[in-house]
């Protein structure tokens, strides 16, 4: 499944094929991210995610909501520990960061990404994990960034994910 988290200049429409193969849409229009989109897929499917934001503009902040490890083919799946390995995680963590991003023109900071990794109860190697994320944010805004953080490790994470990255970035207001 696709999604963009941050707002376009003009309106996207995305098709993705959830695993059950139904075709999903999700429309977006405007400048903010909170205003007229919609998924359109089962009833079911669509009652649930009116309830919910992909982000939140909060003036000079936005909220990200949590996205997952995917990569063009789909998912990473695993966990950490198991079938995948701290690397394998990093890369993850990187794929998070890249698909949190529509638009990168409205940014100005990265203030704080909360990650998890998919891992064992003996997994303790979640910081690095992470670090995947931390180091393509630094090498894409420099210091601007620089963000507070937190690794976490979990038993397990939506459709198998390996990662999954939460963010909250400074935007212009």
């Amino acid at each position: 499944m696709l999604h963009i988290s941050l707002a376009v200049a003009e309106r996207v429409r995305i098709v993705a094929k959830c695993r059950r193969g139904r075709v999903l849409e999700w429309l977006h229009h405007g400048s903010s991210c909170s205003a007229g989109a919609a998924w359109y897929g089962t009833p079911a499917a669509a009652k649930a995610r009116r309830q919910l934001l992909f982000c939140k503009d909060a003036g000079s902040l936005m909220f990200l909501a949590g996205v997952i490890s995917q990569e063009v083919n789909g998912v990473i799946t695993g966990t950490a520990g198991a079938d995948g390995t701290v690397e394998d995680a990093y890369i993850g963590a990187r794929s998070c960061a890249r698909t949190h991003f529509g638009s990168l023109a409205k940014v100005k900071s990265i203030v704080s990404v909360n990650g998890y990794v998919n891992g064992v109860p003996e997994f303790a190697e979640s910081l690095k994990a992470i670090n995947g994320a931390s180091d393509l944010l630094m090498a894409v805004f420099g210091e601007a960034g620089r963000h507070v953080r937190a690794a976490i490790g979990v038993n397990g994470l939506p459709r198998n994910a390996l990662v999954e990255l939460q963010m909250v970035v400074g935007v212009e207001a």
